[in-house]
């Protein structure tokens, strides 16, 4: 397999495991914030589940870890999130 090859089955494999479950902390997570690719893959995920409450649940958890300090990985990502659910109908 090329390495190409191999980025493609992670990147699967990695969207094979999102859910409502997992999507904000996924997305948010410093690891994702380091790879654009896949962070844009699981904000479109997440703006697919955004009615679910588990998602928004985990949303405003987030922001509060965010607003206090405890995520700044997190500010990026959740400006392209607002970005998109802007675009977005619901």
């Amino acid at each position: 397999l090329s390495v190409e090859d191999l980025k493609k089955r992670a990147f699967d494999a990695m969207k094979a495991g999102l859910s409502k479950h997992n999507i904000v902390e996924e997305a948010l997570s410093y690891f994702t914030s380091r790879y654009p690719a896949i962070q844009a893959m699981e904000l479109e995920i997440l703006t697919q589940h955004r009615n679910e409450p588990e998602v928004q649940q985990a949303l405003a958890a987030k922001l509060t870890q965010l607003a206090s300090g405890q995520s700044p990985h997190s500010a990026a990502a959740l400006t392209a999130l607002f970005r998109l659910l802007s675009n977005v109908r619901a």
